[in-house]
């Protein structure tokens, strides 16, 4: 069976939130050395769903001709730069002595990130799959991402390969 963009990137999710889940461990543990480690597998992942999302997805649907994609793809970028900016904020905290701000970022970042994969996994991505229908240049994309995105999975577990 071909992997759907939908399967693809939802497992995708999965293994970033694990990610995030290890970094978050090693924060409360004062383990800095562990959680800077577990931020750079982190940001690592997320920049490439995000290259995958906005340079070829989002695109790709777009130009599908759908008339409503617009909309959710522009709300989703917005999203991903605020992530991004909550990921950058962290690398300092991580470094530094104020726990209560890592922690309060930590937790904006868990919240942004659960809230925007549960819109994109219920909403945009089955928008997608529709539309890949019609769009010989969606279908291709199925297996160029889960490509992409086996190149960092641990074969055993379809897990992050360990990092370091």
């Amino acid at each position: 069976m071909n992997p759907s963009v939908t399967s693809s990137l939802t497992l995708d999710h999965r293994r970033l939130d694990e990610s995030l889940a290890a970094l978050k461990r090693c924060a409360a543990a004062g383990d800095a050395a562990g959680a800077l480690a577990r931020l750079a597998e982190l940001r690592r992942g997320f920049d490439r769903h995000i290259r995958i999302e906005e340079e070829w997805l989002f695109p790709g649907f777009v130009r599908a001709g759908e008339p409503t994609a617009a909309a959710p793809v522009a709300v989703m970028c917005a999203e991903h730069r605020l992530m991004e900016e909550l990921l950058t904020s962290l690398a300092g905290l991580l470094a530094g002595n104020d726990a209560d701000a890592r922690m309060r970022t930590l937790a904006d970042l868990t919240a942004h990130l659960l809230a925007h994969d549960g819109k994109e996994e219920r909403i945009l991505y089955p928008m997608i799959e529709r539309a890949a229908s019609g769009s010989a240049e969606l279908q291709a994309l199925a297996p160029r991402i889960e490509a992409e995105l086996a190149a960092d999975r641990d074969p055993q577990s379809g897990s992050p390969a360990a990092s370091g």
